[in-house]
């Protein structure tokens, strides 16, 4: 990942009843009421098997024929499912998370996956090293970001 993000320390308060904190199994945002939200990518390792992936509507949709290494820009990462997808049926992504608390989750999540080292050729870990992840806002940041992607026609606002 190419940023590091720490929007609030572990067991800090980041908004109304809710809390960031870090647990065993990885960063959650708690709420006062017990509710849990933590990004974890190994509960996907069902949909990842190749002969799943094939069906998937947003890879079909997103395959360019031709195209032998395509990158995908997420601009709205949220959780990074969508782009998990996408990564583990090849293609290199760039995801960009507005929000600092998600952007917190997402990056710990795509640690954590990249992380299951020791364990030959993981599909999720896999998948996870194909991932870049970056906290930007507003369409300048943006644009930045897209301009290195070769091939890329990208025009100013």
């Amino acid at each position: 990942m190419s940023e590091r993000y720490q929007p609030a320390a572990a067991g800090e308060c980041v908004g109304e009843g809710l809390w960031l904190v870090r647990r065993e199994s990885g960063l959650a945002l708690v709420s006062d009421d017990g509710l849990e939200l933590t990004g974890d990518f190994s509960a996907m390792r069902r949909r990842l098997r190749p002969q799943n992936l094939a069906h998937e509507l947003l890879v079909r949709a997103a395959r360019v024929k031709g195209v032998a290494h395509p990158t995908v820009f997420d601009a709205t990462a949220g959780l990074g499912e969508d782009s998990f997808l996408l990564a583990s049926a090849g293609f290199s992504v760039t995801l960009c998370e507005r929000d600092p608390v998600i952007a917190a989750l997402l990056a710990d999540a795509l640690e954590r996956a990249a992380a299951l080292a020791g364990r030959g050729a993981h599909p999720v870990r896999a998948a996870a090293q194909r991932q870049r992840a970056q906290r930007r806002q507003g369409p300048q940041r943006i644009l930045r970001v897209l301009r290195p992607l070769p091939g890329l026609p990208v025009h100013e606002l």
